[in-house]
């Protein structure tokens, strides 16, 4: 496309000219993907076997950070696992107190990323959680199961994962 004369591209779209990241190596890549879907497998057969819930939608792109951007700052086990559990508890305080609306979704939302931020532990996917938990109307078992269990089985396989990955992506930080 060419340039019109006298009109210059927008400052505000700036930050999305950036180039993409590099290329991740295509059996790092591999092996992410086996992570995350084993350990989406093993959320799954958990449920079955103990016949309670450990499946929560964001634990999906969850697993996207933590087996692909592993040394991510918000890809640490303490930014998942709090992450989640504080976001599902934001989500159920404000829906026991307001009514569901687009107002108590909206504060239920914000509630949870000034939190996580409060207590320096960041994780996006949470961030649904807080929704999720919001939308089908939870009470205070939903931390229990499927959050904290669901949370606790995901840090575990994430923590083999770099454990038995060591050589290939490396120490941490």
């Amino acid at each position: 496309m060419t340039r019109l004369p006298g009109l210059r591209r927008p400052r505000f779209l700036d930050p999305w000219r950036r180039p993409l990241a590099p290329r991740l190596p295509w059996h790092v890549v591999l092996a992410a993907s086996i992570a995350g879907a084993l350990t989406i497998a093993t959320l799954s057969l958990g449920e079955d076997l103990a016949s309670a819930p450990l499946l929560v939608g964001a634990f999906g792109s969850s697993c996207v950070l933590v087996f692909l951007v592993p040394h991510g700052p918000h890809s640490h086990p303490a930014n998942v696992l709090v992450g989640h559990v504080v976001s599902a508890a934001c989500g159920i305080a404000v829906v026991s107190v307001l009514p569901l609306a687009w107002y108590s979704l909206a504060a239920g939302m914000g509630l949870a990323m000034a939190v996580m931020a409060g207590l320096r532990v960041i994780h996006a996917p949470a961030g649904a959680t807080a929704l999720t938990v919001m939308l089908s109307n939870a009470d205070w078992d939903y931390l229990v199961t499927p959050v904290l269990a669901g949370a606790l089985v995901l840090t575990a396989c994430a923590l083999l994962y770099r454990r038995l990955m060591w050589r290939v992506i490396g120490p941490p930080g």
